[in-house]
């Protein structure tokens, strides 16, 4: 992270696009019911945003932010993301969002974080006690799904799965994990995405399945899921 982090503060800025995609970032994230009121800064230069999100640890950011990937993925199909950790005890995550047509996630920031991943996995103790786990799960999801979106499917499933594999490990009962749910969902949707209707109705089942104890009927998750059935 620090790479792109030092890649975006050596940008230069172009008013009529830093403009613009701030806006639509700004529009985007006041118009989603579940974050508009959390406090955000957007900071836009040539061709890459930093967008620093405030989380009060209820866990809504961690599930919006698939969402707000797929919503700005036509303008910023580049995304990494890194969480911080405040001295006053708050927390924020961190989204460097690019125009460029390949994405750093998936060119480099994508393998390390697949590895970051697998290491995780040989010690299921440190994976349940990690702050960071769900972050890192997220971000993982926030990549899949702008993987499925440019057709990079196989690169899409992978990495859906290795959340799911985390989310799993680090989940109390991963059949009524919200987290799992949503792996499983946009496994689903991958599946169907790619001419897989059997395949992403038996991902769907199971994320109906997560979703709907963990979530609720009603969820707008628990929704997307039964509509793929």
């Amino acid at each position: 992270m620090v790479e792109v982090a030092q890649a975006f503060n050596s940008e230069k800025t172009r008013p009529d696009w830093s403009t613009q995609v701030s806006s639509r970032i700004n529009t985007t994230l006041s118009e989603d019911e579940a974050l508009k009121d959390t406090a955000h800064d957007v900071e836009c230069g040539q061709q890459t945003c930093r967008v620093r999100i405030e989380d009060d640890g209820s866990g809504k950011l961690n599930q919006r932010l698939p969402f707000i990937a797929a919503t700005l993925v036509d303008v910023l199909p580049e995304i990494s993301a890194e969480r911080l950790d405040e001295a006053d005890g708050r927390g924020a995550m961190v989204l460097y969002m690019s125009s460029q047509a390949e994405s750093l996630l998936t060119r480099s920031r994508l393998p390390e974080a697949q590895h970051e991943i697998e290491t995780a996995l040989h010690d299921s103790h440190k994976v349940a006690g990690s702050r960071d786990a769900l972050y890192l799960g997220s971000a993982m999801l926030i990549s899949s799904r702008i993987a499925a979106a440019q057709a990079r499917y196989l690169d899409a499933e992978q990495t859906a799965t290795s959340a799911l594999h985390l989310f799993e490990q680090r989940a109390r009962s991963p059949d009524t994990s919200a987290d799992v749910g949503e792996a499983l969902l946009v496994l689903a949707q991958e599946r169907r995405a790619r001419g897989d209707p059997r395949g992403a109705a038996e991902f769907a089942r199971r994320a109906q399945s997560c979703l709907d104890s963990a979530l609720g009927p009603d969820h707008p998750l628990t929704q997307d899921a039964a509509q793929i059935l």
